[in-house]
Formats: structure tokens, sequence, C-alpha cells
């Protein structure tokens, strides 16, 4: 059986949270959830923060093309290289600037400094606990859904 994790990052790529602030975090959910693991990854640049193998395809925002793969990985890894750490991109379908975060991934991924991991959860987790979350964390989030 594989595993399914629930990613919660925040929306902006580029944003970092207190260490302690993760703490409480994740010891709150800890009562309210029932789930093999809840962890903290942190980052010091924005990291591909991936769907497993949900991932089926990438698609331009604008145009709605087919994002070659193999583009889209020399792309990234152009992009996280080095000292500017940009993530912004022309993709090749229709010339449009765009981010590669807001490339429209299909299931969803994102990128993020942070990720809080909820490793096989045994109850459902729902708009009202997504929204706990958020509050929690105090930025606006959303999940990636992830099977291993």
């Amino acid at each position: 059986m594989s595993d399914y994790i629930v990613k919660v990052i925040p929306t902006d790529p580029f944003r970092h949270i207190e260490q302690s602030t993760f703490e409480k975090t994740c010891k709150l959910l800890q009562t309210k959830l029932k789930a093999d693991s809840i962890t903290v990854r942190t980052y010091d640049k924005p990291a591909f923060i991936d769907c497993g193998s949900n991932l089926v395809k990438i698609q331009c925002p604008k145009c709605g093309a087919i994002i070659d793969f193999g583009w889209w990985g020399e792309t990234m890894d152009n992009a996280l290289t080095g000292e500017q750490q940009s993530l912004d991109i022309i993709v090749p379908c229709c010339g449009c600037k765009t981010t590669l975060n807001d490339l429209h991934y299909h299931f969803e991924c994102g990128f993020a400094c942070f990720e809080l991991d909820i490793m096989n959860p045994q109850t459902y987790i729902d708009g009202q606990t997504i929204e706990y979350i958020q509050a929690q964390l105090g930025v606006p989030i959303k999940t990636i859904h992830s099977h291993l």
C-alpha cells in the first residue's frame, strides 16, 4: 500500500515561518488529527513541493497548452540554482510571462520555503481543518495531495 501525504504550503513561495509557530501548529494538529506523523520541512529557498505519482500533466496558465516535462524540468533546475532564485519564466507555447508556481499542475503542486506534512491521515481533512491550520500558521495556504 502506498503512502498518502497531505502537504500544506503557503501560497507565497518565498514565505518563511518562525520555528515556534511550526512547533505550536504541529502540537495542536496532533490533538485534532489522527495520522502516522505530522512533520515540518523548511528550505532556505523555494523548493518544488510535488504530488508524487499523482502528477499527470502541466499546463500553461494562459493558453492551456500542455508543457513538456523535459522543458519544465530543465527550466525548474535553472530557476532554482544560483543567486537569483527566480521562479519567473516565459512559456514556450505562447510566450506568456508567468512563474513556475503559477503553471497549472494536475494534481496540484507548488513551490514553498516550508511544508507541513500530514502522513496517512486517518480522517478526512476538511475545509474547516484547513482554515484552522491557516489561522495557526498566520498565512494563506494551499494543500497538495501526494501519493508515494
